[in-house]
């Protein structure tokens, strides 16, 4: 074969299937190993959400932070990009508004607050 017909094969004739091609290397080891760390990492955010507290038990902590001044720290959990995060915020209790609950600088909504404590 000659140069010449090899650049026309690549050009005209040949179509990269690209990420396809390469499917059928993963091996069942690879996969399942992959499946166990997923699952892993749902279970360990489905036991930090576990620690959730009733929303009267926050809403009692969260006025107690409002009416004394203290410092509270909020957990919270929502999704990004299909993923939950669960973070943490430290501040004081600014006020309500409708759903929405101000600390610090931020505001957040009632229902992605998991757990809530004062720090004295």
């Amino acid at each position: 074969m000659n140069e010449k017909a090899v650049q026309n094969f690549f050009k005209f004739d040949y179509h990269d299937r690209g990420i396809k091609k390469w499917q059928g290397y993963f091996l069942s080891d690879h996969t399942s190993k992959l499946s166990k760390l997923r699952k892993q990492k749902a279970e360990q955010h489905r036991r930090k959400l576990d620690d959730q507290m009733d929303r009267s038990e926050i809403d009692e902590v969260l006025q107690k932070s409002f009416a004394s001044r203290l410092k509270v720290e909020l957990q919270y959990a929502y999704y990004d990009k299909k993923e939950l995060k669960i973070e943490q915020i430290i501040g004081t209790m600014k006020g309500y508004y409708k759903n929405l609950v101000i600390v610090g600088d931020q505001i957040l909504r009632w229902d992605e607050i998991v757990s809530a404590k004062l720090i004295k």
